[in-house]
């Protein structure tokens, strides 16, 4: 079956009793967590942050304030991990961030959760287990960065740019494992022109979308290549209107839907290459 909404995971650090909290300074810090349910916050500068096992919550840089983000750094093991590169709540360009977390129910925001600002150009790894990864702000407006997202195995849920606001997306990557997986492009919603993305999705019933999920804005130049499933790829906005980009999609063995330009939305076609394997597509 394939994925039309985003999973949030409510509750996943709910009523969470935090084993350790570790602060760091204005500077470039290196802080370590424990083996229990630890709350980290970078503060400023270019931090290390290692939360060990646990279900943890890592900030690279302020929980509440603006700032801009500093190139960060956060290795979280294994657990259900809550991650941001930059801000928890507050305004500020994003850094270029690192983000690693193992296996569990993981969530990952490469730069603010809740603030405005142009994103960074971040690196974020998850494990596996049913993730979702976000390359710029959670909720917040700003131009993407150029992210590079990389999901485990499980059903996870990555958007390269924003899930909630404003912008022109970044060039981004993006590479699910196997799972039934939803990858976006550029924005979940709100308006932005979409840049140029690369989605390479594993086995699984998936929906690929190069460009915006819910919103209008011109199409960039993406790549989509899905593995076997029954995969549904769109090459620029799923709901929105907008001029298609000049997009290639090539999908693997399945019963698949391959769309070069809008799937819903008015707006230009671009110069599509569509290649569809084996299967009723």
């Amino acid at each position: 079956m394939i994925p039309t909404t985003l999973t949030l995971f409510p509750g996943q650090l709910l009523n969470q009793v935090l084993a350790d909290t570790v602060t760091g300074t204005d500077g470039d810090d290196k802080l370590e967590g424990t083996d229990g349910d630890d709350d980290i916050e970078g503060k400023g500068g270019d931090d290390k942050i290692d939360s060990k096992g646990g279900n943890d919550e890592n900030t690279g840089d302020k929980n509440e304030g603006d700032g801009d983000g500093g190139n960060d750094n956060i290795k979280s093991g294994d657990g259900n991990d809550f991650n941001r590169g930059d801000n928890e709540i507050g305004n500020g360009d994003g850094g270029d961030d690192v983000i690693n977390s193992g296996d569990g129910l993981d969530t990952n925001i490469g730069d603010n959760e809740i603030g405005n600002g142009d994103g960074g150009n971040d690196n974020i790894k998850s494990g596996d287990g049913d993730d979702r990864n976000v390359g710029d702000n959670e909720i917040g407006n700003g131009d993407g960065g150029n992210d590079n997202i990389k999901s485990g195995d499980g059903d996870d849920r990555n958007v390269g740019d924003n899930q909630i606001g404003d912008g022109d997306g970044g060039d981004d990557v993006i590479n699910s494992a196997d799972g039934n997986d939803l990858n976006i492009g550029d924005n979940n919603k709100n308006v932005g022109n979409g840049g140029d993305d690369v989605i390479k999705s594993g086995d699984g019933n998936d929906l690929n979308i190069g460009d915006n999920n819910d919103a209008n804005g011109n199409g960039g130049n993406d790549v989509i290549n899905s593995g076997a499933g029954d995969d549904f790829n769109v090459g620029d906005n799923r709901f929105g209107s907008g001029d298609g980009g000049d997009d290639v999609i090539k999908s693997g063995k399945g019963n698949d839907v391959n769309l070069g330009d809008n799937f819903e939305g008015n707006g230009a076609g671009g110069d599509d290459k569509i290649n569809a394997a084996q299967g009723d597509d």
